[in-house]
């Protein structure tokens, strides 16, 4: 079970990061 929140955790933490170097990019344009 804690394994399941903790990949919950991660693959949220993913998506922000990929959000902010999405935005990042396109600030760099």
């Amino acid at each position: 079970m804690e394994l399941l929140s903790l990949n919950t955790e991660y693959e949220a933490q993913e998506e922000i990061i990929a959000g902010i170097l999405t935005e990042m990019s396109n600030h760099n344009r």
